[in-house]
């Protein structure tokens, strides 16, 4: 797997020299990440590294793949993985936060999932709550600008999404939330980053890999997974299991959509690891122009972070993190769109995007790896 630390030719915006900030510092876990296996075993408070005995022992018992400290670039990051739907992780976000304290927040989210910080779960900047099935469904469309069909696809998967968090007593992303609320109340000036690929860039991306016929399976599937709903009881075992292996929802989904369909794993999972590693390089280096030691709590799927982590630590090659990004840009239904290709694809490959809480509500702030920023 390629490393996206090096700066070595790549884009114009950045400096094509190589930076030495940018070499990752491993501490005690991350060499462990780098093992053929991530060790899930509770550890005695004599045998923790001593980054870790300072954290509630609720943090300190969390294996590899759910937590993990990397330093890039002079800043210090806790990359703490979570299950989606568990009010453990809302509870593990809080501790945490409140434990370090950190200068910025990275979440698993882009703007078009800012409403679910305010507890709409709705995959889309539209509050469709009220709306009926079909009103919906032009909603999204018209949102995201594909195919009938994949605005159907997003329907159904948010459905499912929603019932097992309902049927869960739960809230869906309620640990990115309880960050959000973090931020809100922080005593210091703290940077929240939106660090996912665009929602409709990776869903177009993910229906672009199948051909017709998977296609069709695809949508079968996620009409049958609304009408034959499972119990309570198989939901609640279902998830004990994912915890146990120190995963996500989501992740867990696809791993069995996988043995099917595998360019939809490849596509909606080892891509945004890459993305996700990728924005947080960039972030550590609008962070470290601060010139002071910076600390960043990332909050992203479970299933993300051992991904996350070999991409950081891997140094087999040196791609720079701006040619990573403008691969996972690309699609066929905007190769020839002006306005995707000059405006906004610069746009996702080039800049750090965070939230900035002013008197009419939360609004972007779009800030360059150059030093450029741009409110939206």
């Amino acid at each position: 797997m390629p490393s996206i630390l090096s700066t070595r030719g790549g884009s114009s915006r950045i400096e094509a020299s190589p930076r030495p900030e940018e070499t990752v510092a491993t501490e005690d876990e991350v060499i462990e990440a780098q093992s053929a296996e991530l060790s899930n075993k509770t550890t005695t408070t004599s045998s923790l590294p001593a980054w870790k005995r300072g954290l509630p022992p609720s943090l300190q018992s969390k294996g590899n793949k759910t937590l993990q400290k990397l330093t890039l670039g002079g800043v210090e990051i806790y990359l703490l993985g979570t299950a989606h739907v568990s009010n453990d992780s809302s509870a593990d976000v809080q501790q945490l936060l409140n434990c370090i304290t950190p200068d910025a927040i990275f979440v698993e989210l882009c703007e078009a999932r800012i409403p679910l910080l305010e507890g709409d779960a709705t995959p889309d900047s539209t509050n469709t709550t009220d709306l009926s099935f079909w009103d919906k469904l032009d909603s999204i469309q018209q949102a995201q600008g594909g195919s009938r069909l994949q605005a159907l696809s997003t329907v159904l998967l948010t459905s499912v999404q929603e019932d097992y968090a309902k049927e869960l007593g739960v809230e869906l992303g309620g640990e990115f939330r309880a960050a959000y609320q973090y931020w809100q109340k922080a005593a210091n000036p703290t940077h929240l980053i939106l660090g996912d690929r665009p929602l409709h860039l990776t869903l177009i991306r993910a229906w672009e890999s199948l051909w017709w016929w998977p296609k069709i399976k695809v949508m079968v599937g996620l009409l049958w997974s609304c009408v034959q709903k499972p119990k309570p009881e198989e939901i609640k075992k279902w998830l004990d299991s994912v915890l146990q292996e120190e995963s996500d929802v989501l992740t867990e989904s696809l791993n069995d959509l996988a043995k099917h369909f595998p360019s939809l794993h490849k596509t909606i999972i080892s891509e945004r690891d890459a993305w996700l590693a990728a924005k947080l390089v960039q972030s550590c280096r609008v962070l470290a122009g601060n010139h002071q030691r910076q600390t960043m709590v990332a909050i992203v799927g479970a299933g993300h972070v051992p991904g996350i982590c070999q991409w950081l630590t891997n140094t087999t090659s040196s791609r720079p993190p701006e040619a990573i990004l403008q691969e996972l840009s690309t699609t066929r239904r905007w190769a020839k769109d002006e306005t995707v290709q000059q405006e906004m694809i610069p746009k996702w490959v080039n800049e750090v995007t965070q939230l900035q809480d002013m008197p009419d509500g939360a609004w972007m702030w779009a800030e360059s790896v150059n030093g450029k920023v741009e409110g939206s």
